[in-house]
């Protein structure tokens, strides 16, 4: 059940790139008013039957969401199989830790129009030899109102 948290608390992490700057690369970016936005997402991993539901509210400063960039950039994984169209992008990556000799992969497809941002991923990571570990999650975050 340890492991189950530090996996959950990792694949949360992927969402930190939501609250970064963005800079414009090969990569589509997103456009979102700036605002507070309540995020809720349902996890279920390969270890845990019942799903997991989190709520946070969170200040978004940057109009832009550039999630495939700050991935690659921020968090030194590898992007691939990227995907844009209208205001929807999905890719897969790959995330290394050379120190720990393990490595997080998964796929992840965004969406955001305005005041609302959504996604889903699946985040997948070998546990023990031949065993895998994966989170499935989806979530949605809505505007609701200016930052405090």
């Amino acid at each position: 059940m340890a492991n189950y948290r530090n996996i959950l608390i990792a694949g949360a992490l992927l969402l930190c790139f939501m609250y970064g700057s963005a800079w414009a690369e090969e990569y589509k970016i997103l456009n979102i008013e700036p605002g507070n936005y309540e995020f809720t997402e349902t996890s279920s991993s390969t270890q845990d039957s019942e799903e997991v539901v989190k709520k946070i509210d969170r200040c978004v400063k940057d109009a832009k969401l550039d999630p495939a960039g700050e991935m690659a950039r921020k968090d030194q994984c590898e992007v691939s199989n990227y995907k844009s169209k209208g205001n929807t992008l999905s890719f897969d990556f790959l995330c290394k830790n050379v120190k720990a000799s393990t490595s997080v992969s998964g796929s992840l497809e965004f969406s955001a129009s305005g005041k609302e941002i959504s996604w889903k991923k699946v985040v997948r990571t070998e546990i023990a030899e031949g065993q895998e570990f994966s989170i499935k999650s989806a979530g949605k975050a809505v505007r609701k109102g200016d930052c405090s």
